[in-house]
């Protein structure tokens, strides 16, 4: 194989430099090696850009810098995540709305068919399924295992996830996985609380 010119290595620290930017939340980095010339969606070994990185710690004002530099929204990273999966999971509002504001696609697929309410449900984030909710996310969507949200908000355990979804009218009696209940999720996976929660709000069995 032959050997990288010392162009072709600059050019790939100006990228690793940008992903570590971005993760890091230092915008003035951020913009000085982008007028360097490093590739706004360059992909490093775990397949995320820089928006990824920026969007899953919560450093809205560098998502927006990337965002107006051109940053692909929908690029799709590790688990086939987008960057609205990862604000998502990690429960950062205000990058979940200037993602939203910007068009990102709020209907995209990740890991196991995830979708973004999936996303913010199976790591117990309810403002971020408030959000999703009042946008209009699909409360009923089903992921590869046939899960809705709030299956995989009962698979983990999530009581305040569990009751917003139930509040907003998601479907209680809905089979997931081996055709479980919701009830059956918690108790499958020994969510006591969330046992007695479903109970004490009379959910079928």
């Amino acid at each position: 194989m032959a050997k990288e010119t010392i162009a072709e290595l600059q050019e790939h620290s100006k990228d690793d430099l940008l992903h570590d930017h971005a993760r890091r939340g230092n915008y003035k980095l951020v913009h000085k090696v982008l007028q360097d010339g490093a590739d706004i969606n360059n992909v490093d070994t775990q397949n995320n850009t820089p928006l990824h990185y920026a969007a899953s710690r919560g450093h809205k004002e560098v998502v927006k810098l990337l965002l107006d530099a051109g940053a692909n929204m929908e690029a799709v990273g590790y688990n086939n995540y987008t960057p609205i999966h990862v604000a998502a999971f990690n429960g950062h509002i205000d990058v979940m709305e200037l993602l939203i504001e910007k068009g990102a696609d709020q209907n995209a697929l990740g890991y196991n068919n995830h979708t973004i309410l999936h996303s913010a449900a199976d790591n117990g984030q309810p403002a971020a399924v408030k959000l999703l909710l009042d946008a209009e996310a699909n409360m009923e969507a089903v992921d590869y295992n046939n899960d809705t949200p709030i299956h995989v908000a009962a698979l983990n355990g999530h009581i305040d996830v569990m009751e917003l979804l139930i509040d907003e009218g998601a479907d209680q009696n809905a089979l997931g996985y081996n055709n479980y209940t919701i009830l059956h999720t918690a108790a499958d996976n020994g969510h006591n609380a969330a046992v007695k929660f479903l109970l004490d709000r009379e959910v079928a069995t």
